[in-house]
């Protein structure tokens, strides 16, 4: 990680300001929840009470105004940044492997470097991806709706991270498998392509001998003894997972109803607190099962991202001479 890092960083520093400027996209969207429920709370009391809405109707409409202004902020940082840091990381990866020696090329087929090639530019891709949307918005919307449940009942937030920490344990253990099924897949898949690969390259071979259906058969056979059965796995553990998963939000939730239930018929809480307290919490809770499983996907692309920037680690060879003659086709 520590070589991906020292990569990228110097192609990143220029545009650091406006990355500044694009991570206001995914605060925004972490506190419009909040300030969403909140008005919704304040209009459904002034309601109950005779009062006027005026101060819930501005704060509903300002929480959106905010939220799409921190969005369109984001956008033009996007468009201030990409299209010129891909231009850099292209030509960067390209000047790199051009000063490989001739022994590197002879020994790995070109296949290969090109696919190690776009791991790069997909794994950085899917890593911005990531921290800017998988991690960054449910992770501040789980602190933002967490420090909003602390504050109106303390109660109900330990219960929520009672809640969440067993979501967590459940989590942690079912993505544990998720991604050893995953491997066994991805390590299948790229021999079944490999099948596929030397018979597209021998392709007149199995047309002289008429062997297309035992090339065929191959293929498919190796699918239903590798491939198949990790499939199976893993959709199993899934299924698994997303029925424990949300059976522990929905006994939470049907916990939390009858809870303010009851301290509304006592009289501790108004209405608007009801429809503020449930629909935050269920948002504090969704997004802690968001959150770990964003990171353990995340992780498993990292490491993806981190195989192919082994062709970023060969030693180079020799520079461009001054003397050097232009090769004329």
């Amino acid at each position: 990680m520590k070589e991906i890092f020292k990569f990228f960083l110097p192609l990143l520093k220029p545009y650091k300001w406006w990355y500044l400027c694009m991570i206001q996209g995914p605060v925004a969207h972490s506190l419009y929840p909040v300030l969403y429920n909140y008005s919704i709370k304040i209009i459904i009391d002034a309601l109950t009470l005779g009062q006027a809405v005026h101060y819930g109707v501005f704060l509903f409409i300002t929480c959106n105004i905010i939220n799409e202004v921190c969005w369109r902020v984001h956008n033009l940082g996007a468009w201030k940044i990409y299209p010129h840091l891909w231009e850099k990381i292209i030509f960067k990866i390209f000047a790199r492997v051009q000063t490989y020696s001739y022994k590197f090329f002879t020994d790995t087929s070109s296949g290969v470097i090109m696919s190690k090639i776009k791991g790069i530019l997909d794994g950085f891709a899917n890593f911005q991806r990531n921290v800017e949307f998988s991690l960054a918005a449910p992770l501040f919307t789980f602190i933002f709706t967490g420090l909003a449940l602390g504050f109106v009942n303390f109660y109900i937030f330990i219960v929520a991270m009672v809640f969440t920490t067993c979501l967590g344990i459940v989590s942690f253990y079912f993505n544990k498998n998720l991604l050893l099924y995953t491997a066994n897949q991805e390590e299948a898949r790229h021999k079944i392509l490999g099948l596929i690969s030397d018979s597209i390259g021998n392709i007149f071979s199995v047309f002289a001998f008429a062997s297309k259906k035992r090339e065929m058969e191959k293929v498919i056979n190796y699918y239903n003894n590798y491939e198949k059965p990790e499939r199976l796995k893993w959709h199993k553990v899934d299924f698994l997972y997303c029925c424990l998963g949300m059976l522990c939000i929905w006994l939470f939730m049907i916990f939390l109803i009858f809870y303010v239930l009851n301290l509304h018929s006592k009289g501790l809480i108004a209405a608007g607190s009801i429809a503020f307290l449930t629909s935050t919490s269920y948002i504090f809770v969704y997004n802690s099962w968001s959150l770990i499983t964003a990171v353990s996907f995340f992780m498993k692309e990292m490491a993806s991202f981190k195989t192919s920037f082994e062709v970023m680690l060969i030693e180079p060879d020799k520079l461009d001479k001054k003397t050097a003659i232009e090769l004329k086709i």
